[in-house]
């Protein structure tokens, strides 16, 4: 069976993607959360637990509501530094799949 390319959202620390990893099914395309210390550790968990090289260029460290840069990049942002965007890391790949948790705030 073929893989299935995926793009997951609000991807926290990894616990949803960490399903779609454990199925073999998913090519993780890129993940994006904003939170700073979650993204650590999801780094940590593709790169250690499922061997994913160069996982820190396929997370986006970023603010999802800021779509026009999230799609096409960013540069010099004082809260996110740099990033290429979705765009530039979806080049050339169908997506199949796009998963995510967004959790609401109160």
């Amino acid at each position: 069976m073929k893989k299935l390319n995926n793009i997951e959202l609000f991807a926290g620390a990894g616990g949803l993607l960490d399903g779609f990893e454990k199925t073999g099914n998913y090519h993780l395309i890129a993940a994006v959360e904003w939170l700073k210390p979650q993204v650590r550790t999801l780094i940590n968990r593709l790169e250690n637990k499922y061997s994913i090289k160069k996982s820190e260029e396929k997370v986006l460290n970023f603010d999802i509501q800021r779509t026009e840069e999230l799609l096409f990049g960013w540069d010099g942002d004082s809260e996110f530094g740099s990033g290429v965007g979705l765009v530039q890391l979806t080049e050339e790949k169908n997506i199949d799949v796009i998963s995510g948790g967004p959790l609401e705030r109160l």
